[in-house]
C-alpha cells in the first residue's frame, strides 16, 4: 500500500480579474485581419507580404491572449499575473508588508499607461484600467502599486494579513 502526502493549498483571500479596456481589443483584432487579409491575398504576393503577414497573426494572437490581470491573495503570497494563459506572474510575500494604502494615479501621466510598468518614481506599477489601485509598501522600502477596480476591498484583506 502506498500513500502520497499532500500539502493543503492556503486559504484564497482575495481574487480579482480584470480585462482591460475594450479599446485595447481592438489593436490586436485589426493586427490578426490585416494579417489575414495579406495571407489570403497569395495571387502577387511575396515571400515577405507571407511573412509580415504570419508575424501579424502571430502578435495579434499573442497580445490578444495577455490583455487580463489577476490579482490572488492568500496567506502566503500576493500574486500578479497577465494573460488568459499566465505569461507573466509575479509574487510578493505579504509577511514581508509594511504598510497599504488605496490610492489614485493617473496612468499615463504617471506611468505610461497600463500593464506591468515602472512608475517615475521608480515604483512598480501593475493594471490593467482604471485610475484607483493599492500602493504596497514593504519593510525594504520598496512600492507597489496593484491597479483594482476594488481597492478598498483589496485593501482591507492585505491589511487583515498584516495584523494577523
Amino acid at each position: 500500500m502506498s500513500s502520497v502526502a499532500s500539502i493543503p493549498s492556503p486559504a484564497l483571500i482575495y481574487r480579482e480579474d480584470q480585462l482591460f479596456h475594450c479599446g485595447l481589443y481592438f489593436v490586436p483584432a485589426v493586427t490578426v485581419l490585416v494579417a489575414a487579409a495579406a495571407l489570403a491575398n497569395r495571387l502577387d504576393s511575396s515571400w515577405v507580404r507571407d511573412l509580415m503577414g504570419l508575424a501579424g497573426l502571430g502578435l495579434g494572437s499573442g497580445l490578444g491572449l495577455a490583455l487580463r490581470m489577476t490579482t490572488i491573495v492568500d496567506p502566503l503570497t500576493i500574486q500578479v499575473s497577465y494573460g488568459w494563459i499566465p505569461l507573466l506572474r509575479r509574487n510578493f510575500d505579504p509577511r514581508r508588508l509594511r504598510a497599504v494604502e488605496v490610492v489614485a494615479f493617473r496612468p499615463w501621466r504617471d506611468h505610461g499607461g497600463w500593464g506591468p510598468l515602472r512608475g517615475h518614481r521608480g515604483e512598480r506599477v501593475y493594471s490593467a484600467r482604471g485610475c484607483r489601485g493599492v500602493r504596497l509598501t514593504f519593510v525594504d522600502g520598496s512600492q507597489v502599486i496593484l491597479g483594482s477596480q476594488q481597492p478598498e476591498k483589496l485593501a482591507r484583506c492585505l491589511n487583515d494579513l498584516i495584523s494577523s
